[in-house]
């Protein structure tokens, strides 16, 4: 494989011009190119095609090898037109990625001879060999990868991501199915709660109609994350901006182009830097994501000041009908947005009447929070989930609390000298050292309990017990600090 430079943002925007130019542009067709710029810059787009070919091996192969696929050997004609059915630039990359002393000497050209007319005689001679299928296939998984990260270069150059590939069946197709795959891998790894379905219904929204939304919520539920994991889910379509706190207007253009992927070069201009941010933003269809939006407002201003930042958003990407998000912490924003209009007597009716207003939920359910855990701790049994739940919901910042639990746990676990594999012992000891009980406990009358749950309540502390009925497993409280519903 040889090196070369990764496909930039300036690149897919250049494609995405031409192809707007021809009338070819579709927002699937920009999707796909937006999400292999990102996979270029992350793992390049040989490792792509690897996990293109890993997944859909139905696909690798030309169609003759497909067709035949299900015979353990080919024939010695079956061989021959196998062969004959391969493009020439595939004969070498064939010969270098079968195994050693697999191939007899009719697929070696001849010295002096052409490729051609060497077949012909091989033809002529039947001295083609019969071919074990699975061999076959595992060569041509080889050059399945090669053709792939090829192609996937040439969409760039030619604008269009529907490429055929000899060496593997329905290239676009599969690349549509991947990005499916990583979409429903991206939700896996996030709890379900009500603030993840507020703001991915929010991001939806702003995505199909294109307009500008203002996602607002208390911090430690979980916005930040659910956030993150919409980024994860559609690398295609969306970058995520994290507006710096007190910057100059250099450093919050920086801040845009790391989050949008644009190279910022030591000697570049701020006056520089914007045009290339404005010549991505003028050939994309990208739903930019401005986290901690109140650092849109100027932190040092006169009368005189105008909201810059907020003015470059609402002039240079929400006007021009791109999917736009801020998302906001009432603490942080209120408050400066305020000592803002008091100071300046600066009128928003513009921008704020341009934006739907998301309001997330001011308390997370107990089911959402065992949801969380069970994310952090797959494969432990529901009465300790419970136990977590439980703990960490008295505590300010309990979704933290649940992760560094988790952490905790994973270091007792490779402390133990089990990477990675945590017992219920270490999280035991991670319960009494993350979030210990502090409060005393009520004397009820206790339900009897299987043999399960009463080992769970025997190795923690008798203050902290949730009795759970046989019946379902329903928990009822006996802490005098009962849990809020």
């Amino acid at each position: 494989m040889t090196e070369r430079d990764k496909f930039t943002p300036a690149d897919v925007s250049r494609a995405i011009q031409q192809m707007r130019r021809e009338e070819r542009s579709s927002r699937e067709a920009e999707e796909v190119l937006w999400f292999l710029q990102d996979r270029d810059s992350k793992e390049g787009l040989y490792k792509l095609a690897c996990d293109l070919v890993d997944e859909f091996p139905e696909n690798v192969g030309s169609e003759f090898f497909r067709r035949n696929s299900k015979q353990k050997k080919l024939s010695r004609a079956q061989t021959a037109d196998f062969w004959n059915d391969m493009p020439s630039l595939f004969h070498e990359q064939f010969r270098l990625g079968a195994p050693e002393g697999w191939l007899i000497k009719a697929f070696e050209p001849l010295s002096g001879e052409s490729e051609e007319g060497r077949t012909r005689e091989l033809q002529k001679m039947k001295a083609f060999p019969e071919l074990d299928v699975e061999c076959l296939r595992e060569t041509l998984a080889g050059i399945a990868r090669r053709e792939i990260d090829s192609r996937l270069e040439e969409a760039f150059s030619t604008h269009c991501y529907r490429i055929d590939c000899w060496s593997f069946n329905d290239l676009p197709g599969a690349l549509r199915k991947h990005m499916a795959t990583c979409t429903a891998k991206a939700v896996e790894r996030i709890a379900e709660t009500r603030i993840s379905r507020e703001v991915f219904k929010a991001l939806n929204f702003a995505w199909q109609q294109g307009v500008m939304v203002r996602i607002e919520g208390d911090p430690r539920y979980g916005k930040t994350e659910a956030i993150k994991a919409y980024r994860e889910m559609y690398p295609g379509r969306v970058r995520l901006i994290t507006v710096p706190s007190d910057a100059t207007e250099t450093e919050f253009f920086e801040a845009v182009a790391e989050g949008m992927g644009i190279e910022i070069t030591a000697y570049g201009t701020a006056v520089e830097l914007r045009r290339r941010i404005d010549f991505v933003l003028k050939n994309s269809r990208l739903l930019l994501i401005f986290d901690e939006a109140a650092f849109l407002l100027p932190d040092k201003y006169s009368e005189n000041t105008a909201p810059i930042r907020m003015n470059w958003v609402r002039t240079r990407v929400a006007d021009r009908g791109l999917p736009t998000a801020l998302i906001i912490t009432p603490q942080s924003f209120d408050e400066r947005f305020r000592r803002y209009i008091r100071k300046t007597n600066y009128r928003f009716e513009q921008f704020l009447g341009r934006t739907a207003r998301f309001v997330m939920p001011e308390i997370l359910d107990k089911e959402d929070v065992i949801a969380v855990a069970e994310k952090h701790f797959p494969g432990i049994a529901l009465p300790f989930l419970k136990k977590i739940a439980g703990r960490a919901m008295r505590l300010s910042g309990f979704l933290q609390a649940v992760e560094m639990t988790a952490k905790y746990a994973l270091f007792l676990a490779s402390e133990a000298g089990r990477e990675g594999r945590v017992e219920e012992a270490d999280v035991i000891a991670a319960i009494e050292q993350m979030l210990p009980c502090k409060a005393a406990a009520l004397s009820p009358e206790k339900e009897p309990l299987n043999e399960g749950e009463s080992a769970v309540n025997r190795a923690l502390p008798e203050s902290d017990l949730t009795l759970i009925s046989r019946r379902g497993m329903r928990s009822e409280r006996v802490k005098a600090d009962a849990l809020a519903a």
